[in-house]
């Protein structure tokens, strides 16, 4: 059900913070959406190879294999900024797999939990 369908007049921005998955279920959910706007960060040798899903991404944030820290975090943050001066949105959703962390064998990126939680809690978002 859409918000606008209860009485909600709002514009959504989709944020997936995923290394590995991509998050092509919820991008094949919200495919031809224009009131969805998805930014995507994933390590770009790993995923995507859901090609059809890969098209409602709106922003790709594409990592190379073992991105630490520093540019995981200058990319979420760069990428929200155009992310929101395309999309003016009303209501932000965060979603993160744990496969961004380092040692995830299938992420293959090296970002810390503390990172992460930065990524989400910062007070910038």
């Amino acid at each position: 059900m859409r918000l606008a369908d209860c009485g909600f007049d709002v514009k959504c921005l989709e944020l997936g913070f995923i290394s590995q998955f991509q998050g092509n279920g919820h991008e094949r959910d919200f495919m031809g959406r224009k009131d969805v706007f998805i930014m995507d960060v994933y390590n770009r040798l790993v995923y995507p190879r859901d090609e059809q899903a890969k098209k409602a991404i709106s922003k790709r944030i594409e990592l190379s294999p073992f991105t630490e820290d520093p540019r995981y975090l200058q990319a979420v943050e760069e990428g929200l900024e155009q992310s929101l001066e395309e999309f003016p949105a009303d209501l932000v959703i965060y979603n993160a797999g744990t496969d961004i962390l380092e040692g995830d064998p299938l992420g293959l990126l090296s970002v810390t939990r503390k990172a992460g939680a930065h990524a989400l809690f910062d007070e910038q978002l």
